[in-house]
């Protein structure tokens, strides 16, 4: 009788720590299959950039294309069904109905690409129209990366004032350089300051040259000439006289004399010291290069008129 009570004791013992192992052995199972959930359910959660929603990473950092911070995936750990993971890879927003540029919805593709800016395409799901189409949902996330920002329209004055430095300057096409062509001395000067206005046809001032006074009593000389062969029965005379009177006329007019100095000097006979020079045009004299009783060569410039 000891024998077989010592027999059933040790049969208990042993029971006893079978059922206690196996218990253990399910607790620490049920605790590696939580362990390996959370570590599948950490390695399942996805990063994207809210500019291109076609990078998608498994760890956060920065955008490859843009740069910008990358963001996480809703709804992407754990397990799900494939109709669930087909949802989510379109945003579970559906089907997509087209591909639209980011900066100008108007822009419109049905297959993903560039832009005509350069951008990558964003997809428009069936979720993301509402009413006639015109409008586009964006996500929350993209749109504080963009940078929208919202505001009541009000109308103000968009004039601004704006101090810088300047230079004013004459108008070109109405700037005129004064000069003689003949040489000579100044006799009178009737503008003899800079910044003086002008009038076109007002006296400047007056020269006494010696090669208009002696061309002066060579016209004189040639239109008597030319009044004594005028009656002569010779055509080669009365021709000789008149070119002679010509070629007078032309020197003086070659010179810049006006014709009215030449009617008054056949009208008069009478050779005159000196000759006007008159503005060519009204404005003010910003330059001045001469001074009374000095000697001026032909070409030189005397004004500047503007």
């Amino acid at each position: 009788m000891k024998y077989g009570k010592k027999v059933f004791g040790i049969a208990a013992l042993g029971l006893i720590l079978l059922t206690a192992a196996f218990f253990i052995g399910c607790s620490s199972e049920d605790k590696s299959a939580e362990e390996s959930a959370a570590a599948s359910s950490e390695e399942a959660q996805l990063w994207t950039c809210g500019m291109h929603p076609e990078v998608i990473l498994d760890e956060p950092g920065q955008c490859p294309k843009c740069g910008m911070n990358l963001v996480p995936v809703k709804n992407t750990g754990g397990e799900e069904s494939p109709a669930q993971g087909a949802d989510q890879k379109s945003g579970g927003k559906g089907k997509i109905l087209y591909w639209q540029a980011p900066m100008n919805p108007s822009e419109i593709y049905d297959r993903p690409g560039k832009s005509a800016m350069g951008m990558d395409l964003v997809p428009v799901y069936e979720g993301d129209v509402k009413g006639s189409g015109s409008t586009v949902v964006v996500d929350p996330v993209t749109v504080q990366n963009m940078g929208v920002r919202y505001g009541t329209v009000e109308r103000m004055d968009f004039n601004r004032r704006i101090r810088t430095v300047g230079e004013v300057d004459y108008n070109e096409d109405r700037v005129y350089d004064v000069n003689t062509k003949i040489s000579g001395w100044i006799e009178k000067l009737y503008v003899d300051y800079t910044g003086e206005m002008v009038k076109k046809g007002q006296p400047l001032l007056e020269i006494y040259s010696p090669d208009l006074v002696t061309t002066q009593e060579e016209y004189l000389l040639a239109l008597n000439t030319q009044k004594l062969v005028s009656g002569s029965s010779f055509s080669a005379i009365r021709e000789s006289g008149e070119t002679l009177l010509e070629s007078t006329r032309k020197r003086l007019l070659y010179w810049d004399i006006p014709q009215s100095e030449i009617d008054r000097l056949e009208r008069t006979g009478q050779v005159k010291k000196t000759v006007l020079l008159p503005a060519p045009e009204s404005g003010m004299v910003v330059e001045k290069n001469v001074e009374e009783g000095a000697h001026i060569k032909a070409g030189q410039k005397l004004f500047q008129i503007a």
